[in-house]
């Protein structure tokens, strides 16, 4: 009795000092954004580096010869790392150390039952596997999580963003132009495809061809509607031609494909909702409609 209440009391405060460690680690995560900026600036009028900031350059360094290795499974995490916006090699070093300290704590949290003896011999070594692969497993769940929440974000924001394009091209911009104006003006309404379209630039001002460049970035995102608007540029800077059209034509294919998501979804509501009621509304709808001739027929026959 002694050993099982010691063991709910052990995971029901190890549940809340895990609780207590994500909601600090969301608001770490936060602040820093805010203070990196002022960190670098500082460092670099001081002409030292912080001890923190050491530290990320460090792991920042070995993430990229690790990624010069061509290791096909940390191939595919950097992949999912680009794909949920991790784009720098400094935020992809960073979310990598955020998924390493949640899943140390993981593995802290379930250790320490098992060194103060509460859990048996036979359990503890399931338990370390369990906890092992789990946070493994949970922490790939949640980057294809994060991709697929970005991809609905971007094709959300493309609505807006074809609409600027197209305005931009018929004033007589060029393709650099745009995507500078669409960066500069569009960037806080559409953050995530600003992104894609700052870093498309980058490139092409780096020297880079410009088809190549859109190409690379199209096989780089989830977002069906975000490969058809950079094959459609790959296109025109291969071959040349209006984007008045073709932009045009992709917008309306945009809110055809949204519209069917929405029916989609209103379907699939439809039907849990049904579900719903003949789990809960049916039952007390048959006791208000049939109680009472239940309980007058009970009576008669003189139950």
């Amino acid at each position: 009795m002694w050993l099982s209440l010691s063991v709910s009391t052990g995971l029901f405060v190890s549940g809340l000092v895990l609780l207590v460690l994500a909601a600090g680690l969301f608001l770490w995560s936060v602040r820093q954004q805010r203070i990196r900026r002022v960190e670098q600036n500082l460092a670099q009028r001081l002409g030292k580096t912080g001890r923190r900031e050491a530290v990320i350059q460090q792991s920042q360094a070995l993430w990229s010869r690790t990624k010069r290795q061509q290791i096909p499974s940390l191939a595919e995490v950097q992949q999912l790392l680009r794909k949920a916006g991790y784009i720098s090699n400094r935020e992809q070093t960073l979310c990598l150390m955020k998924l390493l300290v949640t899943w140390l704590l993981i593995q802290l949290l379930v250790a320490i039952p098992v060194v103060q003896g509460q859990i048996a011999t036979e359990q503890m070594l399931s338990l370390l596997v369990i906890s092992l692969a789990g946070g493994l497993y949970g922490a790939l769940q949640w980057l294809k999580q994060k991709v697929a929440q970005r991809s609905r974000i971007i094709d959300e924001e493309l609505v807006v963003g074809l609409q600027m394009m197209k305005t931009l091209w018929d004033v007589g911009l060029s393709l650099e132009s745009i995507l500078r104006a669409y960066c500069r003006e569009l960037g806080n309404l559409t953050p995530e495809l600003t992104k894609e379209m700052q870093l498309a630039l980058n490139k092409i001002e780096a020297g880079q061809e410009r088809s190549a460049v859109f190409s690379v970035l199209a096989r780089s995102t989830d977002s069906q509607g975000l490969q058809d608007v950079l094959t459609m540029f790959a296109q025109v800077s291969d071959s040349g031609g209006s984007l008045s059209t073709s932009l045009t034509q992709l917008t309306l294919l945009l809110r055809d494909r949204r519209r069917t998501q929405l029916q989609e979804k209103v379907t699939k509501l439809s039907g849990r909702m049904s579900v719903v009621m003949m789990i809960f509304l049916f039952p007390a709808l048959f006791v208000v409609l049939a109680g009472p001739g239940m309980i007058a027929l009970s009576q008669a026959i003189g139950f």
